[in-house]
């Protein structure tokens, strides 16, 4: 059994022609990972792209969605007035790259790039224990290389993203650095 994570089954997959520029206009995918701007006005774009990573990766964290098993409608505006709850026992980086990666605004939210930055300054609590060489850094990637998180889209760095998202670090050791110990 391979401990190696894909993301897969993609509604709706095309190669970004013009970067920054939503992509399409009409409804695809799962609504409880579809971003606001996806689900009320058909807009998508990186940024949506980047919410519905943010759903993945806090249901990985969490064990559960954050939709709570609320109705859409319900969910979008807790999420719109409150954002998404966070529980305690995610370290403050956790919580600090969720909430990047979840606003609600895509004006507001997080891209790729931004995010992979948050990963490299996160790393050096975990350099101990990353080899140097296997540690990714996000000044390899710029607008003209990607702009996407785990090769959402092809690009000439594709077999580096494969792997890159938290510098190839271990699962346990993943959990250790995102999940804050429990107080008994």
């Amino acid at each position: 059994i391979s401990k190696r994570v894909a993301v897969i089954d993609f509604g709706y997959c095309e190669m970004e022609e013009v970067p920054n520029r939503p992509q399409m206009f009409y409804n695809v995918g799962s609504p409880k990972y579809m971003a606001p701007e996806a689900y009320v006005d058909n807009l998508y774009s990186e940024k949506s792209d980047m919410w519905a990573l943010g759903v993945i990766f806090y249901e990985m964290l969490v064990g559960k969605t954050c939709d709570q098993g609320l109705k859409m409608e319900a969910y979008l505006d807790m999420i719109r007035k409150n954002g998404i709850p966070l529980p305690a026992n995610l370290s403050p980086f956790a919580k600090h790259v969720l909430t990047k990666m979840l606003t609600f605004s895509h004006q507001n939210r997080s891209d790729c790039l931004q995010i992979l930055k948050e990963f490299e300054l996160h790393q050096s609590s975990l350099q101990p224990q990353i080899s140097h060489q296997n540690a990714f850094r996000a000044s390899q990637f710029n607008e003209s290389t990607s702009n996407d998180f785990f090769g959402l889209r092809a690009n000439k760095n594709n077999q580096v993203f494969r792997s890159t998202m938290l510098g190839q670090a271990p699962p346990q050791m993943l959990q250790q650095s995102l999940i804050q110990p429990s107080i008994q």
